[in-house]
C-alpha cells in the first residue's frame, strides 16, 4: 500500500456515514482496506478502492493499458497507443519490435501494461535501455507508448453513465526524464465543473466507459502540445484520497461520490 492514504480516508467515512443512514453493518479487515457493508438481504464488498460494480473481466481489461487502446482504438476512441513488447508468461522483451518501434517513433515511454501510480516508467531512445529498463523493475508485463509532450491531464470520474467529479492535474513532478502528474507524486489539482468541460473531452470519456463495459471508473485524458485530447488510461479501481487532501471541499466531494456509490450498490434493485 506503498504511497496510497492510509489515514482518516474518505472512502472509511463514506461507508460509515451510508451505514449509519441505511442501517448497514459495517466491518473492516486487514487495516481497513477490506470493508464488509451487510443488510438483511446484500452484502457487498470494497477491496482498496475496488468496489462491487463492474464484472471480473471489464475490470482486468481497463486495468491492461495494451486491451485499453486495442478495444478503444478499433471503435475510433483516440487514445493513446500502447504495444506489447514482452511475453506475457516469459516476461522476455522483444528486441524487434522494439527496434521498429523506435524506428517510427525515436523516443519511446517504457511502462508495466498493468499497473497505475506512476511506477517503474521510463524514457528511452534505445533498444538496449529499454530493455535494461525493463531487466532491472519487478513487473511481469511490459507495454511502450510513443513519447508525447503532454501539457495537462484531465481525471473524469465516471459512474453509471454520468460525470461526477473532474479534476485537472497540475504542477507535475519530474521523475526519470518524465513529467508525472500522479498526485501521489506531488502533483496538483483543480476542481473543473462539469458542465464547464469541453464536451469533446466529456464525449471521450463516456464512450470510452461504454466500449469497455464499464459502470464506475477513472478516465485519464491527456491534452497534447497541439491541443489533442486522448484517453491516456483507464482505472476501474482507483482512489481520489490525495484529491480529497488538497482542500476540505475536495474532501466533501470525494466523501459525497464515495456515499453515492456505496448507497446505489443497497438502494438500487438492478445493483
Amino acid at each position: 500500500m506503498s504511497g496510497y492514504v492510509t489515514e482518516n480516508r474518505a472512502l472509511i467515512e463514506a461507508a460509515r456515514n451510508v451505514a449509519d443512514k441505511l442501517n448497514l453493518k459495517c466491518e473492516l479487515f486487514c487495516v481497513d482496506w477490506v470493508v464488509k457493508l451487510s443488510s438483511n438481504t446484500r452484502t457487498h464488498f470494497i477491496y482498496g478502492y475496488d468496489f462491487d460494480v463492474n464484472t471480473q473481466a471489464t475490470s482486468a481489461i481497463s486495468a491492461d493499458k495494451v486491451a485499453t487502446y486495442e478495444l478503444l482504438s478499433s471503435q475510433g476512441v483516440e487514445t493513446v497507443p500502447h504495444y506489447q513488447v514482452t511475453d506475457v508468461l516469459k516476461r522476455i522483451p522483444s528486441t524487434e519490435q522494439i527496434n521498429d518501434l523506435l524506428l517510427r517513433d525515436q523516443l519511446l515511454v517504457v511502462k508495466p501494461t498493468s499497473g497505475s501510480r506512476g511506477e517503474f516508467i521510463g524514457k528511452h531512445s534505445t533498444v538496449e535501455g529499454v530493455v535494461k529498463h525493463i531487466s532491472e523493475h519487478p513487473a511481469l508485463s511490459w507495454c511502450v507508448s510513443r513519447y508525447t509532450e503532454i501539457k495537462s491531464e484531465i481525471r473524469l470520474v465516471v459512474f453509471n453513465g454520468v460525470i461526477k467529479l473532474v479534476y485537472r492535474k497540475h504542477d507535475p513532478v519530474e521523475k526519470n526524464n518524465l513529467k508525472m502528474f500522479n498526485l501521489n507524486l506531488g502533483a496538483s489539482a483543480t476542481r473543473i465543473d462539469v458542465d464547464n468541460l469541453d464536451p469533446g473531452i466529456s464525449k471521450l470519456a463516456l464512450e470510452t466507459m461504454k466500449v469497455l463495459g464499464l459502470g464506475l471508473a477513472a478516465v485519464d485524458v491527456v491534452i497534447d502540445e497541439n491541443g489533442k485530447p486522448a484517453v491516456l488510461e483507464v482505472n476501474s479501481g482507483f482512489s481520489i484520497e490525495h484529491y480529497a487532501l488538497l482542500s476540505d471541499e475536495h474532501r466533501a466531494e470525494a466523501v459525497k461520490f464515495y456515499e453515492e456509490v456505496i448507497e446505489h450498490q443497497f438502494t438500487d434493485p438492478t445493483a
